[in-house]
């Protein structure tokens, strides 16, 4: 009878132990999968904006939204996005590293008060570090661009315009921005060039300082018209 006992409650103890293991795994499984839920592109947009937009990684089928609360991808041939951390900050000036796959740098607003700084990611946007505060920061680049023949030079806008040729570890003014700025561009075949989009025309840059030395130049100055030239 012992052994039966002994036998019968091992039993119990098993079926009682499996049924919490699949309990548990029920809702670790609940859990992963809200985390990493499905929505509509639609719904997306119905609650944030979007900030920029990149091909994930050699899959063309995806691409890497940064939003007004944190990063998400797009599957392109269902219109389902899904977040791909739990990184909610204000992601501005994003923006892909064209040498690292899954490389991006962004800038913005951290999800409580403040700036972010410019900050890096090398995993497709799942994690982010603090690579620099800039000139006169935490900078809030809402304009930034890397150099295609040379990733080293990044260029971002704040205060004017600012130049990191460490690959957005250490920056340097160099210009005031133009009037109306909408965005600005690298060139793809200078890195000392960059073009800049505003609401009068496009303008170009060759990247050099104002005479003098002066960090940044003011508005309307004739060091800014040589800084900047209709394109």
């Amino acid at each position: 009878m012992r052994v039966k006992t002994s036998t019968s409650l091992s039993r119990r103890a098993l079926l009682a132990g499996g049924a919490i293991a699949v309990a548990g795994a029920g809702l670790l499984l609940t859990f992963c999968t809200s985390a990493r839920a499905e929505t509509p592109l639609t719904d997306l947009l119905a609650r944030t904006h979007i900030h920029g937009l990149a091909v994930y990684g050699q899959d063309s089928g995806r691409l890497l939204i940064a939003t007004h609360n944190g990063s998400h991808a797009l599957v392109l041939g269902t219109g389902l996005t899904v977040r791909i951390s739990n990184h909610r900050d204000d992601l501005m000036g994003f923006v892909p590293d064209p040498v690292t796959s899954g490389g991006f740098l962004a800038s913005g607003h951290p999800a409580s008060v403040g700036n972010l700084g410019v900050i890096a990611s090398s995993d497709g946007g799942a994690s982010w570090a603090k690579l620099s505060d800039g000139v006169n920061g935490p900078v809030d680049f809402h304009q930034m661009d890397i150099s295609k023949p040379d990733p080293s030079v990044v260029w971002g806008i704040y205060g004017g315009l600012q130049r990191s040729r460490d690959a957005g570890r250490t920056w340097e003014p160099v210009a005031d921005a133009p009037l109306g700025l909408i965005n600005i561009v690298a060139s793809a075949l200078s890195a000392e060039r960059l073009y800049a989009a505003t609401e009068t025309g496009l303008f170009v840059s060759d990247g050099k300082r104002a005479t003098g030395g002066a960090p940044i130049v003011r508005k309307h100055s004739s060091a800014l018209s040589r800084c900047w030239r209709m394109a």
